[in-house]
């Protein structure tokens, strides 16, 4: 096996050093003579991350070919014939590359790709030792498993954070990276779009959470340990990242950090506490909630809302000039531009893999459904103003999406036995929804928020704090107390409030209560068929509110009540009814008498609507005069 991923790699190091293949011809005399020449290069700041980035690319052929001759050949012997081979593999590459214009030859290239292969050499006997642990804990301690592959995450978390390592070394060089655009106290200036930078930060929380979870395994810290020790991390790499000449540092990156060990450490670890089978029934379940929110962050993150549409004619012009040779736009631009570009497109299909993982998908059919929405999205930048596709990432979606899966094969039975030995119980015993606590401090905000009212706040802070004692009493009483308020408990005449109003405060404060106070129930096998519907509800819901919303009308839209915001409204309403139906579940499968509640509830409504329709026609009209133009609201 190792001699296989070292066959592969060294033919990735070979192809991404000669891109774009542009082959010239040159006599062997001529390029003889140019090699022995070259010279080496008087380097600046600004490149000095592609130089390292040649001895990064060389590191893994290090280790990996160290790793393939250990069986062989041990000790000095074995790592320095392991060297001999990266070097001379080296300058075979930058000999070939004088056929290859516009590529660089220099004996910088050859010092940096020198350099790295020694350091992955010399990592061999750790990564040797490292995976002969692993290879115990697959066939032996299943338990073991996951804590050893979340600990090779974060190392390579931690590598990817600093890339391409082209540390401050100067006064000179501190003082440029103060007056440039790649950092800020919380948004750093170089972030042109501040959806991408907000997209950048949601992947952010996603990456550190198993980070969390491994907290979580080894020590179970408190949630206000955790986010602390996030905050810190966040902290560490930021501070790491401002010393990098172009690394971007943010203050925002420090809380998606805190947040995303937070999470980690308290929501996800309930999922894993069932073994393999509920964490794929998990999966599967939240499959229909999460399907249409993963595409629209999808098409965002590509462009859909950010560039303009164009024509059919414009398309074929962008047809006409685009390369399809894959890696071939990674050769224009930086290594640590293109790490980025690597990683990020990654992140977007690694979620298909989750779901393939949990349907029990074979690493082809996964594979192929990843490149085919890959192919789709990047077929879709040809009407995009601004926007050209890149092959490439077709290839890297699949590969994103089918590699994993064929990992999870090779260590599938292990933890697949772990998880049969488990029983019934422990599978609804290791199902967790959201944290309690979580549930209490969103009541609570939800009443602090109250009190900003322009009038009658001390009012609505007594009929929230009322509601909440009522339902931490009867968790169940939240669905009559929603259903009564919804027609009658509305102060938007004396309040003024539109955007959230106290029927929103009573609705969050009334299910957060009721949630937090509601035991959990096992989850099902698969997900509902009902849910598909509520799915595309959503996505026309996701599409509409980001047609009324684009262009972007800004925030003085807010004080508008006829501004594109109103969209919000619908939305609002249909956030409130999914999380209303969530309860009714969540309640019904505790046991309470759900249809007595909610009859009672409804009951309630229609009287007090009645009663408040009378009480209008007595203030402004007649009881029984129904021959005025007055028309009642109720």
């Amino acid at each position: 096996m190792p001699v296989r991923v070292a066959l592969g790699y060294l033919l990735f190091v070979v192809y991404g050093s000669l891109v774009p293949l542009d082959m010239q011809p040159l006599a062997p005399g001529e390029a003889w003579r140019q090699f022995v020449d070259m010279r080496f290069l008087a380097l600046g700041a600004e490149s000095r991350a592609d130089w390292i980035a040649n001895g990064v690319l060389y590191l893994p052929l290090g280790l990996l070919v160290a790793l393939a001759l250990r069986r062989a050949l041990h000790g000095v012997p074995g790592a320095l014939l392991a060297w001999l081979f990266c070097a001379a593999v080296a300058v075979a590459v930058e000999f070939a590359q004088l056929y290859f214009p516009p590529r660089t030859v220099s004996q910088n290239d050859l010092l940096a790709e020198g350099l790295g292969s020694a350091l992955g050499v010399a990592c061999a006997p750790w990564a040797s030792a490292w995976s002969e642990r692993l290879l115990i804990a697959v066939r032996r301690r299943a338990t073991d498993l996951a804590p050893r592959l979340i600990e090779v995450y974060a190392l390579a978390l931690l590598g990817f954070s600093f890339f391409p390592y082209d540390v401050v070394l100067s006064g000179q060089e501190l003082s440029l990276k103060l007056n440039s655009d790649t950092w800020g106290w919380l948004w750093a200036p170089a972030h042109a779009s501040r959806v991408l930078a907000a997209l950048k930060w949601l992947a952010e929380v996603a990456l550190v959470m198993p980070l969390g979870l491994w907290w979580a395994w080894r020590r179970k810290p408190s949630a206000g340990l955790a986010l602390g020790g996030g905050l810190l991390l966040g902290a560490l790499i930021e501070a790491g990242q401002f010393f990098i000449l172009s690394g971007v540092s943010e203050g925002a990156s420090v809380l998606s950090r805190g947040l995303g060990v937070l999470i980690g450490s308290t929501w996800l670890v309930g999922f894993t506490q069932g073994g393999t089978a509920a964490l794929r029934s998990t999966l599967l379940r939240l499959v229909p909630w999460l399907a249409a929110p993963y595409l629209l962050l999808l098409l965002l993150a590509n462009g859909w809302l950010r560039s303009p549409w164009q024509g059919a004619d414009a398309a074929r012009g962008v047809w006409s000039e685009l390369r399809l040779l894959p890696f071939y736009y990674h050769y224009f631009t930086s290594e640590a531009a293109a790490l980025f570009s690597l990683a990020s497109v990654t992140l977007m299909y690694l979620p298909l893999a989750a779901w393939a993982w949990a349907g029990q998908w074979r690493p082809g059919r996964a594979a192929w459904l990843a490149a085919a929405l890959a192919l789709g999205v990047e077929a879709s930048k040809l009407f995009l103003a601004g926007m050209r596709p890149d092959p490439t990432n077709v290839l890297i979606a699949a590969a994103a999406c089918g590699l994993p899966l064929l990992i999870a094969q090779g260590i599938g039975p292990v933890m697949d036995g772990r998880s049969a030995a488990a029983s019934p119980t422990a599978l609804a015993d290791g199902h967790r929804s959201a944290p309690r606590w979580l549930g209490w401090a969103m009541a609570a905000a939800a009443m602090a928020w109250s009190l900003t009212f322009p009038a009658l706040a001390w009012a609505v802070l007594a009929v929230l704090g009322a509601c909440a004692a009522l339902v931490a009493w009867r968790p169940a009483s939240a669905l009559l107390l929603v259903l009564l308020a919804l027609p009658i408990f509305d102060l938007a005449p004396w309040t003024g409030r539109l955007w959230v109003d106290e029927f929103d405060l009573l609705l969050l404060v009334c299910c957060a209560v009721a949630w937090a106070r509601s035991p959990a129930a096992a989850p099902a096998a698969r997900a509902s068929l009902a849910a598909w519907p509520l799915l595309w509800v959503a996505t026309a819901l996701g599409i509409g509110t980001a047609r009324a919303l684009w262009p972007w009308p800004g925030p003085a839209g807010l004080a508008d009540p006829l501004s594109p915001f109103v969209a919000l409204h619908i939305v609002k309403g249909g956030l409130w009814a999914w999380l209303f139906a969530r309860l009714v579940n969540r309640l019904r499968d505790s046991g309470a008498a759900v249809s007595t509640w909610i009859g009672a509830g409804m009951v309630g409504a229609l009287a007090a609507t009645v009663a408040v329709v009378l009480w209008e026609r007595i203030a402004f009209t007649a009881l029984f005069d129904f021959s005025a133009d007055y028309r009642v609201t109720g």
